[in-house]
């Protein structure tokens, strides 16, 4: 992870991504907005082409359908972006112990690591699992954590996780928080 992601992540809230990363991340995205590109395209030729008389009602709905869940699934995606406040005292030794020791039960496979600053991880769940894997992203703050997890973004796009992420970020609020 580059430093000024990092530090950008530190300063919104919010993971921040490589241009290739946003590009799969908000992947459903730019489908349903090309979509309704593609269609005001196709509406727009007919309206031109044959006039209003026999404007294409149909399209215009399935163009608008397009352009909602477009913009439903932009927020949802950015959304789960946002990085989670673990407030903790505990000394940054103590952090990456219970960190690393979390990571070797839930079987996290460790991806990216610059000392003092950030980890992150992966998963490689089995194909039955309903996921392609997440990307688990821990930040070390002075007052404790940020951590995100999100489904894979070096992997297929994928807009649900089933959860999986969710209990990510569960067990390492319990592992880390009752130490305080």
């Amino acid at each position: 992870m580059e430093q000024t992601l990092l530090e950008k992540s530190v300063l919104t809230g919010e993971l921040q991504l490589t241009f290739w990363q946003k590009e799969g991340h908000y992947f459903s995205v730019v489908l349903l907005g090309a979509m309704a590109l593609l269609l005001a395209g196709f509406i727009l030729y007919d309206t031109i082409s044959y006039g209003f008389q026999d404007f294409r009602k149909d399209l215009l709905t399935v163009c608008l359908i397009c352009v909602a869940l477009s913009w439903i699934f932009y927020h949802l995606q950015k959304h789960r972006l946002k990085l989670k406040r673990i407030k903790t005292s505990l000394p940054i030794e103590r952090k990456l112990a219970l960190i690393f020791d979390l990571a070797e039960k839930l079987e996290w496979r460790l991806y990216f690591y610059e000392e003092g600053k950030a980890i992150v991880f992966k998963t490689d769940p089995s194909i039955w699992s309903g996921s392609w894997g997440e990307h688990i992203t821990i930040i070390f703050t002075d007052q404790g954590l940020l951590a995100n997890s999100i489904c894979d973004i070096d992997k297929q796009p994928s807009v649900v996780s089933f959860g999986r992420n969710q209990s990510h970020l569960k067990a390492l609020i319990e592992h880390i928080g009752p130490m305080n």
